[in-house]
């Protein structure tokens, strides 16, 4: 099994810094009240909220943990343990801040949904936000039906007066890889990939930057390490966790 995450990130005329940076495994900060949209491919299922929080589900031979055995029913399986969200680090004035879903104001007009159609076919769910200093965050989802990944793209737009410095979008939260919210880190500086592996199972699951905008930083550690990293306003350390963690 391979789940591979590319992104595309574009900085527009106004934004006077951008830096990509992606973490696995990272504290997850859910919104209730966010409407989902669902792009309902097959073999991933993809959900994306209109505060850009995404989650992915994947039509797999449900394994029995108990009994330890396969049962041949096909069921849309989680690959994410929980959310996977979307944050933006930025300076102004000496103060550097962080916001994610909570403090974002979506745009319920701007969340739209293109549904796939059959093998080949690209479905796409757009959704923009902004926060509260005047920053637009467009984000783009889209899959090919029949494929085993996705690929995000995102579009940072200062539309306020001020510069901002230091900006860095962040995107991670807690992997559920192949029935087991336990796995092995790893990181391919060819890629640019962070990648999680089980050897209980085959294949991988991983996310790496286009290669026109590959993630600046990157960090994977156990649940609590990783959401104190998303949240930081400092860099993320180039680290990887080789310990079979949650």
């Amino acid at each position: 099994m391979t789940a591979s995450f590319y992104a595309d990130v574009r900085a527009l005329p106004k934004m006077f810094m951008m830096f990509m940076m992606f973490m696995l495994a990272l504290l997850a900060v859910q919104d209730g009240q966010a409407t989902e949209l669902e792009i309902t491919g097959s073999p991933l299922q993809i959900f994306a909220s209109e505060n850009l929080a995404m989650r992915v589900l994947r039509l797999e031979d449900h394994f029995d943990t108990l009994n330890n055995v396969f049962t041949g029913q096909i069921i849309a399986e989680r690959q994410y343990f929980s959310t996977y969200n979307t944050f933006i680090r930025r300076t102004l004035s000496g103060s550097t801040t962080v916001s994610g879903p909570g403090n974002y104001t979506p745009s319920p007009n701007e969340h739209v949904l293109v549904n796939v159609s059959g093998i080949g076919t690209t479905g796409t769910i757009t959704s923009r936000v902004t926060t509260a200093d005047g920053i637009s965050i467009t984000q783009v989802v889209s899959y090919v039906e029949g494929q085993q990944v996705y690929q995000h793209t995102w579009t940072v737009t200062n539309a306020s007066n001020s510069t901002f410095t230091g900006v860095a979008l962040r995107y991670g939260g807690d992997s559920f890889f192949y029935f087991s919210d336990l796995a092995n880190g790893f990181f391919d500086p060819a890629l640019g990939m962070v990648f999680c592996r089980n050897d209980k199972v085959p294949g991988l699951m991983g996310m790496f930057g286009a290669a026109s905008t590959p993630a600046t930083h990157h960090f994977e550690d156990g649940f609590s390490a990783n959401g104190t990293q998303l949240q930081s306003t400092g860099d993320l350390p180039d680290t990887v966790n080789p310990a079979f963690i949650d």
